[in-house]
């Protein structure tokens, strides 16, 4: 079993409390909510160790264990209370999150894929092919500049 530094799963801990802030859920809702809002998958087996870490904190509970074992949680008054206390950093993730989720939309999934790519093909690459997409990394980077100071002149 993986171990999830505690910096990691930190957002996503916020993200549920702030889910059964809302109202109780079990696992799968939980997982379903996480996904509709990340815009991604979430794996079920990081979600229930961060679901037990939560118990063993005291920061949720189990309020009803339904049929083939599946548990509805629901935040307690100290998860409510350790909630309010990083209401900011809350607010920061959930921008984030947002702020990413645009930036995949207008492209980034495609700049994300070619950065890959060129990682895995980059140890087999020409010296001039190396020079090419150097200059075409510098302009296509000059250009974005260009476009947020343009952004930057129209907000003053």
């Amino acid at each position: 079993m993986p171990f999830l530094p505690p910096k990691r799963s930190a957002p996503l801990k916020l993200l549920v409390l702030d889910l059964l802030k809302e109202k109780p859920m079990h696992g799968y809702e939980i997982i379903k909510e996480l996904e509709k809002f990340l815009g991604t998958d979430v794996n079920p087996g990081v979600l229930y160790r961060l679901m037990g870490n939560l118990r063993n904190k005291k920061l949720v509970r189990i309020i009803k264990e339904e049929e083939r074992g599946k548990k509805i949680y629901a935040i307690t008054d100290l998860g409510v209370k350790y909630l309010n206390e990083r209401e900011d950093v809350l607010r920061h993730v959930k921008d984030r999150v947002l702020s990413m989720k645009e930036f995949l939309r207008i492209g980034g999934k495609d700049l994300v894929r070619t950065v890959i790519l060129l990682l895995e093909r980059i140890k087999d690459l020409s010296d001039d092919q190396k020079d090419a997409i150097s200059s075409e990394i510098s302009n296509f980077a000059q250009r974005i500049w260009d476009i947020l100071d343009a952004g930057d002149d129209l907000n003053e």
